[in-house]
């Protein structure tokens, strides 16, 4: 992570669902004969393979998808953890990232035993409690000169 917060950013970018990337035997020669045959820069180093990797996965249009415009991205789960990733994909959608929680399964589990157990007052209830009780960190898009 050290190495790809060293390299310059988006230089290029992969596309993460494309079958070429599912099994390879040397997954940093995928990566540059991707870039390369989309003519784009080949990523060289080891710095600059992870950041095209990070910021590429930080790329998948999910506002394309449904059809709807947010302020910006709740991620969740052990990928927070993961503080580059999080600030590239802040960076790209040029919108905050809200990380957190990192047990968001366990928590979601528990919230909706609750629930059930009408400990909660409605349905929306259950996320304000979570949101009050799990910390949070913000990521601020960072603009980078190309």
């Amino acid at each position: 992570m050290k190495l790809a917060g060293r390299s310059a950013g988006f230089r290029s970018a992969i596309g993460p669902d494309d079958s070429m990337f599912l099994n390879p035997v040397n997954m940093p020669e995928i990566i540059q004969n991707y870039c390369r045959n989309t003519d784009q820069e080949v990523p060289e180093a080891p710095g600059e393979i992870i950041r095209c990797v990070l910021e590429s996965f930080a790329l998948e249009r999910i506002e394309s998808l449904i059809g709807k415009q947010y302020e910006g991205l709740h991620m969740v789960g052990g990928g927070i953890h993961n503080e580059l990733f999080c600030q590239y994909t802040a960076n790209v959608l040029a919108r905050e990232v809200w990380a957190g929680p990192s047990e968001a399964s366990v928590i979601g589990h528990i919230a909706v035993q609750a629930i059930v157990l009408e400990m909660f007052s409605d349905v929306q209830e259950a996320p304000q409690a979570i949101k009050a009780s799990c910390a949070q960190k913000t990521y601020v898009p960072e603009y980078v000169k190309i």
